[in-house]
């Protein structure tokens, strides 16, 4: 091992002492497990929680329009075609550009990207045209009054 160069081998890092946290019976564990929330519906099933989000007013969106709207840190769009709303995510499955720069395809009732010409279903959220492969998760959306309310879940 010795050689006229000066070379010897990296020194391996000496193990650390560790003291294991412990928070109630869980060693390791910085806090407990929390139980998944589940939110029973009227029929007595379990479903993911969902919350209602009043986005803006039925006036604030104009016919053939693509709004971009942030609901708890996800980016989705909400587009108006008559009187119909539709609210998917906003972020193309193939380049991640934003939806809201594309435009709609009223024909087929598409949203197409602009930098890839790849187009979703907004009703189901599948992709129409190549290069888009992965579909887009589609939210409900309704009109109260004047009022667009979105059910995010989560």
């Amino acid at each position: 091992m010795g050689s006229s160069c000066g070379w010897r081998p990296f020194p391996r890092p000496r193990p650390r002492p560790h003291s294991p946290r412990e928070i109630g019976s869980l060693p390791f564990c910085v806090e407990k497990p929390r139980e998944p929330q589940i939110l029973k519906t009227l029929t007595g099933f379990a479903s993911p929680m969902e919350q209602d989000v009043t986005l803006c007013k039925v006036e604030e969106i104009p016919d053939g329009a693509l709004k971009h709207f942030e609901i708890m840190g996800y980016d989705v769009m909400v587009v108006r075609l008559g009187d119909h709303f539709y609210c998917v995510d906003e972020a193309c499955t193939y380049k991640w550009a934003m939806l809201t720069d594309g435009h709609v395809d009223r024909e087929r009732v598409a949203v197409v990207c602009k930098d890839c010409n790849g187009a979703w279903d907004l009703q189901t959220g599948q992709p129409k045209d190549l290069p888009a492969k992965f579909p887009l998760n589609v939210y409900r959306i309704e009109t109260v009054g004047d009022d667009v309310i979105v059910t995010f879940t989560y």
